[in-house]
């Protein structure tokens, strides 16, 4: 049987803005599908979705789908009244993601009270464009042959629940999310490359000052009798200096409200950020906690972690209201052994890798590796890193009963590194210019939050160091496998 594989072509043309057409072409694979639809089990029981397993991604069968997203704000350029109130009433009686089993309409899906891929939920909680139910026409199309396992409800109002009725939901969401992704790219790219304006005081004083000298030259040669001609000139230059210096303060003003913005989006950065670190912390404590329930402990302890479980998990669920860092705030640089960091972190990972099955092979520098820098932020990178890379190492031995998931960490000097490389399925070309970028996810979408590796790379940036994918290591798929993570900018001396 061939694998499953999923092929999105993604074209986008006027989304609000002059841009070049975009057409992009990609084939997600098993791997990757089964990371961002199904996940490890017990990541979607803890957060309550349905239980999929990773046999429905066959199961479910081949079907198409076609989508376009409809700028409203923008559709009344250029057309007349009525022009634009026949489009307007075209959009709302087709509104929506329709479903068609052989050409025939399947209810209730696309009806105006159907929200059946949960647009409108996603929509608010999105970062950019806002893919809602009223934005979006298409449709799906699924056959009694081609997928056997899709079956009516037994009162026909729709599908019943089953793992490959929750993939078919979950595709089409996935493929809505990537829409979003390459239009927000295009958006930040434009705005990137428009140059920035800059307020030139000199250029209207001098402006005022050349008028200035002007009238006083035409006031000499000008005839008595036309003298209220100069008069109105002069009047037009004390004009021109007032809404100059009218423009100035409002330019001051604007300036200030931005920095005012910036600071608000960098404060709900922080409180994104922040809220995932302790989200991912908050969830390894309830993994060791329910390790802990499943042994032998004295009756009284039980008791106690009960109570602290069911603590976390309140915990855990306020949390994830807030998640989906900030570039943590000041913290001084200091001279610390990377060495020794790297495995006080890792022996506090024992458990975990231990509870995932992971073999970890450490690869040292052949004499202490000494750095100056903020621990915190080496903290942060490693900790996503591993985070990253439990994940998909997780769902590779989901999909393959014989797989060995292995870690290797190696340290290196001159400059002084770390080098991060998993056996797990590895990262695509068509991904690695993307999967650094925030909010970009390729995880099922209880976790998908796009944080990790972007926070990762800002705080290895905020020591001067770098965070890449290495251009020279693939596995044997051809698929990139370690991350290369240069601790600080310059070498030092010793």
């Amino acid at each position: 049987n061939k694998d499953p594989e999923l092929t999105l072509r993604i074209e986008l043309n006027n989304i609000g803005f002059e841009h070049p057409k975009e057409v992009s072409i990609e084939t997600v694979s098993a791997d990757v599908l089964h990371g961002a639809l199904v996940g490890p089990k017990a990541k979607r029981r803890r957060m309550n979705k349905r239980d999929i397993d990773y046999a429905a991604l066959n199961s479910v069968g081949p079907f198409d789908f076609e989508l376009y997203w409809y700028n409203r704000k923008t559709q009344r350029k250029g057309k007349s009244t009525g022009e634009y109130q026949a489009l307007r009433n075209l959009l709302d009686q087709w509104m929506g993601i329709r479903l068609y089993r052989d050409g025939f309409r399947v209810y209730p899906y696309g009806t105006e009270d159907d929200d059946w891929l949960e647009l409108d939920k996603t929509a608010l909680k999105s970062k950019g464009y806002a893919l809602n139910r009223i934005q979006l026409v298409g449709q799906v199309e699924i056959g009694r042959l081609s997928n056997p396992a899709l079956l009516d409800q037994t009162n026909r109002e729709g599908l019943r629940q089953t793992p490959e009725e929750a993939i078919l939901k979950e595709t089409v969401q996935f493929a809505v999310e990537r829409l979003r992704d390459e239009m927000n790219r295009i958006t930040k790219e434009q705005k990137d490359a428009k140059e920035p304006f800059i307020a030139d005081e000199t250029k209207t004083a001098d402006l005022e000052k050349r008028m200035k000298t002007a009238i006083k030259s035409i006031r000499k040669i000008v005839p008595s009798e036309h003298r209220e001609v100069v008069q109105e000139l002069e009047l037009v230059r004390e004009e021109f200096a007032r809404f100059a210096s009218q423009a100035r303060e409002r330019i001051a003003d604007m300036e200030k409200d931005a920095d005012q913005m910036i600071a608000m989006a960098g404060i709900g950065l922080m409180v994104e950020v922040v809220a995932h670190e302790l989200t991912r912390s908050a969830e390894d404590a309830l993994d060791v906690l329910n390790s802990l329930k499943r042994k032998t402990v004295p009756e009284e302890i039980r008791r106690r972690l009960e109570s602290l479980r069911a603590s976390m998990t309140s915990i855990s669920k306020r949390l994830r209201i807030l998640d989906p860092l900030s570039v943590t705030g000041r913290q001084r640089k200091e001279r610390f052994n990377l060495d020794e960091l790297l495995n006080e972190m890792l022996e506090a990972h024992e458990a975990q890798f231990e509870r995932h099955q992971v073999k970890l092979n450490i690869l040292p520098a052949d004499r202490p590796v000494q750095v100056s820098a903020v621990k915190g932020m080496v903290v942060q990178v490693l900790e996503n890193l591993i985070s990253n890379s439990l994940y998909w190492l997780d769902v590779e031995k989901q999909r393959k009963m014989s797989f060995k998931p292995e870690l290797t960490i190696s340290v290196e000097d001159n400059p002084p590194r770390i080098r991060f490389s998993d056996n797990g399925p590895g990262i695509s070309e068509q991904y690695k210019d993307r999967v650094f970028d925030l909010f970009f996810s390729l995880k099922d979408k209880s976790r998908r939050r796009g944080l990790g590796l972007f926070i990762a790379r800002e705080a290895a940036e905020h020591n001067g160091g770098a965070l890449m994918l290495d251009p020279d290591a693939v596995n044997d798929e051809g698929r990139f496998s370690t991350f290369d993570y240069r601790v600080v900018g310059d070498n030092l001396e010793r």
